[in-house]
């Protein structure tokens, strides 16, 4: 209980923002969901920083999808910087769960296998239940 409370603690930044990293799927939900998954987000931490990785970046812009288009722009529209990780690491779930432990940020995603291996490193997750409610689980 005192690691998780001490873990929690040490993820979060300046004015107690939380830091939450945005996975590839995560962010195609509001077009394939039509959901406001930001506004989803802080109604449940409204402390809330987003972190796109470039990593997750790259993967939408090799996906050439509408979907994956409109989650470009929705990071450009809502003015969100992508962060490099310097990793010798190449798979982008790998990448996520290596900057989350790094920065004790959560993980926004819907992606079955990476949500039980941040379950497993404990690592706290986002993800969309019954395609249109926002769910967190440490």
């Amino acid at each position: 209980m005192e690691i998780d409370r001490l873990r929690r603690d040490s993820g979060k930044m300046k004015n107690d923002q939380i830091k939450i990293v945005l996975d590839t799927n995560f962010l195609l939900i509001p077009e394939t969901k039509k959901i406001d998954i930001f506004k989803k987000i802080k109604e449940k931490k409204p402390k809330s920083k987003f972190i796109i990785l470039k990593s997750v970046e790259k993967e939408l812009q090799k996906m050439k999808t509408r979907e994956s288009k409109i989650a470009l722009q929705i990071i450009k529209q809502k003015k969100l910087q992508t962060h490099e990780v310097e990793t010798n690491k190449k798979h982008t779930d790998d990448i996520i769960i290596e900057y989350a432990e790094k920065e004790n940020a959560e993980v926004a995603t819907n992606d079955k296998e990476l949500k039980k291996r941040c379950i497993n490193k404990k690592i706290p997750i986002i993800y969309l239940r019954s395609g249109k409610k926002i769910e967190t689980k440490k």
